[in-house]
């Protein structure tokens, strides 16, 4: 029996504009988002769904690093996106069942509210607050920012301790030979050209233009504190369907766990390749991805391919993929009667 899970994208999948084609073709996604946008009416947060829809104001490169501003337009666009899969699956009575969950670094949010372990709004909260204090955080306090490190090398190790020793460290483990890491602005420069300097042993570094701060270290720790009494204050309740933490790769299933994690996750590597590792140990061989990305070479997808390379992957990321998804999933679950099937 094929095990399907359910995963959200993080940043930094975001560009000004995500919303326009979804919210042009689809009534539900007006819906989803008008409601996101009702939550915050009145607040600090109030025009940061504009990313969503204005391409030429925002399409600039302080506004595709505003973490207020990413995560207000992934989080409901994930949602949107999750949404459409849902109602265009019931629509045509194909089965969606997911047997496992996980969302990578926001995207974990996406996953709780999936879930059920949290309200759609109550995570919408935690991801404004959370973007709000982190770009404020990144602005005035801890400016810096994350890179990929792609390697080949064996003894990479050794050059993780030399960065570690210059306080610049590993966010998140996203597949084998692929890892995320953060710093300050000048002690991530000169890892930087440290690791530039080591080609010769198939390291091959590249700064995350659309990321502001050294998220997932320790440095953005005073950050999350501050969003701390609203984790706190939010009403968890445990869920049936198992939800793999970013931080261990284990699966939480109480609402104490969806708590923690929602916390700790926010300053702690993310070990996403134990995440995809221990989902096809468990019995996962295929993997439904909500990714707004438009690069497909810097999906999610590729770092599931890159731990998981047998599994199947089906991603949705705009109005085609949806339709191409919900036909691929019509076809693993043929209907009854010989009914044509047309999406949307």
């Amino acid at each position: 029996m094929t095990k399907t899970a359910l995963i959200f994208r993080g940043q930094p999948a975001q560009y000004a504009g995500m919303g326009i084609d979804l919210s042009n073709n689809f009534q539900l996604a007006r819906e989803v988002y008008g409601y996101a946008e009702r939550q915050i009416r009145g607040t600090l947060y109030s025009d940061a769904l504009s990313f969503c829809f204005d391409p030429k104001r925002t399409a600039t490169a302080e506004a595709n690093r505003n973490t207020l501003l990413a995560h207000a337009a992934l989080y409901t666009t994930n949602n949107v996106l999750y949404s459409l899969l849902v109602e265009k699956c019931s629509e045509l009575g194909v089965p969606l069942e997911f047997q496992a969950m996980a969302g990578h670094s926001l995207g974990q949010l996406n996953a709780f509210a999936a879930a059920g372990a949290i309200g759609f709004e109550d995570a919408l909260s935690i991801a404004l607050e959370g973007g709000e204090q982190l770009h404020q955080f990144s602005q005035q306090e801890a400016s810096g920012g994350m890179a990929a490190i792609f390697y080949g090398t064996q003894d990479f190790d050794r050059h993780l301790e030399h960065l570690t020793q210059n306080e610049v460290y590993v966010a998140i483990h996203n597949a084998p030979g692929m890892v995320v890491i953060g710093g300050l602005e000048s002690n991530l420069n000169r890892a930087l050209e440290y690791l530039k300097s080591k080609k010769d042993e198939g390291i091959f570094p590249h700064r995350i233009g659309k990321i502001e701060g050294p998220f997932h270290t320790v440095h953005v720790k005073p950050a999350i504190d501050r969003i701390k009494p609203r984790i706190d204050s939010i009403p968890y309740t445990d869920s049936t369907v198992p939800v793999y933490a970013n931080t261990t790769g284990n699966i939480i299933l109480n609402a104490d766990g969806f708590m923690t994690e929602t916390y700790e996750q926010g300053f702690n590597l993310v070990n996403w390749a134990n995440t995809i590792l221990n989902m096809t140990r468990d019995g996962v061989t295929r993997f439904v991805v909500i990714d707004p990305e438009r690069m497909p070479e810097k999906s999610i997808a590729e770092t599931i391919k890159a731990t998981s390379p047998t599994a199947e992957i089906l991603v949705v990321s705009d109005f085609p993929s949806l339709e191409s998804v919900v036909r691929e999933l019509t076809a693993a679950n043929p209907l009854q009667d010989s009914q044509s099937i047309s999406v949307p």
